[in-house]
């Protein structure tokens, strides 16, 4: 089958879900280029607890019929993993959830990236974060009512223990970036160079990102109170 039908029937095995599309290419923050379509919130979101202010477009929004929140992100190309967002190395679905909360006065419920690939590979649950207990297994929930999908059990259990992370340690760390960057402190990565997607980066010439710098680096991360991000070096994975 070619792409198209492939994601016809990704939609078709989706509609069980307890979970509606509504909102497309949702603006916050941002004018839509196309005169006839309204924002979904006119200003900026504030991040909770920081000075951060996000705006963005958002590819898609599902509602549950609760009124909850499922935040879908479309990808061409690779897909950051659970592990990449909630180890604190990718942030997109994190923010998608904040503005569409704060744009539609919802409970976010998850997110996941939507993985169409040419010549026809569709997946829409890569990368899935929320809580296990609103997430049914993709191959064996098909006809499932709960509004999330997943490979394996996600990270967090509940949708409470979800939120927690969304408000409390995903600002932190969103702070403690603005933070390191006002203070001209925000160091180079502390990744390798696969996983930081240094191939893909313009600056990549003159950015020295060997084992040996990067291993000073967590060093003087770790001997210092320097204002700071680093993920992987002291952030919380997981619960």
């Amino acid at each position: 089958a070619g792409l198209f039908n492939r994601f016809l029937e990704a939609e078709t095995a989706l509609a069980s879900r307890d979970a509606t599309p509504t909102y497309f290419e949702a603006h916050v923050g941002l004018t839509p280029d196309d005169p006839g379509l309204e924002p979904l919130a006119a200003d900026p979101v504030r991040v909770p607890g920081t000075d951060v202010a996000l705006r963005g477009k958002i590819d898609r929004l599902d509602v549950t019929a609760d009124g909850g929140i499922v935040g879908i992100d479309y990808k061409t190309g690779g897909t950051p993993s659970e592990r990449d967002t909630i180890d604190g190395h990718a942030f997109q679905l994190p923010a998608y959830l904040l503005l569409a909360e704060a744009a539609l006065d919802a409970e976010p419920v998850g997110a996941a990236y939507y993985q169409v690939r040419p010549a026809g590979r569709v997946s829409p649950y890569r990368g899935t974060i929320g809580g296990d207990e609103d997430a049914a297994h993709a191959r064996w929930g098909r006809d499932d009512p709960e509004p999330l999908r997943r490979y394996r059990s996600l990270v967090f259990d509940t949708r409470a223990a979800f939120t927690e992370f969304l408000h409390d340690t995903v600002p932190d760390r969103i702070d403690r970036i603005a933070t390191a960057v006002d203070a001209g402190s925000f160091h180079p990565t502390v990744l390798d160079p696969g996983d930081a997607g240094c191939s893909y980066c313009p600056y990549r010439g003159a950015c020295d990102v060997r084992h040996h710098r990067r291993h000073d680096i967590h060093q003087h991360l770790h001997e210092t109170d320097v204002p700071r991000y680093a993920p992987g070096v002291d952030t919380e994975g997981g619960r």
